[in-house]
């Protein structure tokens, strides 16, 4: 059993949860491939209390496994698509991208970083958190020590989540 619930600001509304007849989902399924960013994909109906409240690129959403508390996805709404079924019922489809694009909306410039490369890795998150809003900012969890020291040049032409890989 699942929840799905948006945010928007500090206003969160669930949207999804196991036994509420309005609060109901057409369609949802999580993707998590190797090696690329996670996604959402979600249908709604009118009658649902978050239908008019989805505004693509702000509002976050989040799907909880309701046993365990587990977060499953964390991310935000991209673009809208409208359906109409063959009984004439209205529907909204939401395609969402987990919070690990968030590294595409900060381009670093012209930089130099030298260290280890988890010391790199802590100050490009250090940069990156200090150009976003807070909800996207990034907690490092724990990193493998290496000695070996390194040099990362950033440009324009390439965001933070293209020089993560990079390392």
């Amino acid at each position: 059993m699942y929840q799905v619930t948006i945010i928007n600001n500090d206003k969160s509304i669930v949207i999804m949860r196991p036994g509420g007849s309005r609060t109901m989902l057409t369609s949802a399924e999580i993707k998590t491939d190797i090696n690329s960013i996670p996604s959402f994909t979600f249908s709604v109906l009118p009658n649902n209390p978050g239908y008019n409240e989805i505004v693509p690129m702000v509002t976050r959403v989040r799907v909880v496994r309701i046993d365990t508390g587990e977060v499953l996805f964390d991310g935000r709404v991209l673009v809208p698509t409208n359906e109409m079924a063959e009984t004439g019922a209205l529907a909204r489809s939401y395609t969402c991208e987990g919070a690990l694009a968030f590294f595409h909306d900060v381009v670093p410039g012209y930089q130099t970083f030298t260290g280890t490369p988890a010391t790199i890795i802590k100050q490009l998150v250090d940069m990156f958190n200090s150009r976003v809003d807070p909800f996207k900012q990034m907690q490092l969890g724990i990193m493998p020590e290496s000695t070996q020291s390194q040099t990362l040049e950033t440009t324009p032409e390439k965001t933070c989540m293209i020089r993560f890989m990079i390392l």
